[in-house]
């Protein structure tokens, strides 16, 4: 799955609509693929330039597997879309709140 995540992050970066066609292109991903991209998204490709437009994507991309594994969990979230001191991830049981800023090891990989 990440060498279609990667090459899907390349071919929509400059997209006005980036997020919202990565997120959907991810939306039915199986608990097994959402299992590998919860390692996967920790590890930064190292062709995405520091700062670059694939980068802020791929972080993007590991939010969006954080808000999937706690949906599988019967934790209802969504990935926020603000930018700049806010959570990126909200999730909401009956019991209690979660807000959450996905980081990640910045790691080099190869493709």
């Amino acid at each position: 799955m990440r060498k279609l995540v990667i090459d899907l992050i390349f071919k929509i970066a400059h997209e006005k609509n980036a997020f919202d066609i990565l997120e959907k292109a991810l939306m039915k991903t199986s608990r097994k693929k959402l299992k590998e991209s919860i390692i996967e998204c920790g590890i930064l490709p190292e062709m995405f330039e520091h700062d670059s437009s694939e980068e802020k994507l791929w972080a993007k991309f590991s939010d969006i597997v954080l808000s999937l594994a706690l949906n599988y969990l019967g934790i209802d979230s969504k990935v926020l879309r603000a930018r700049g001191n806010s959570a990126d991830v909200f999730g909401q049981t009956i019991n209690y709140t979660i807000i959450a800023d996905a980081k990640r090891f910045q790691n080099k990989s190869v493709r």
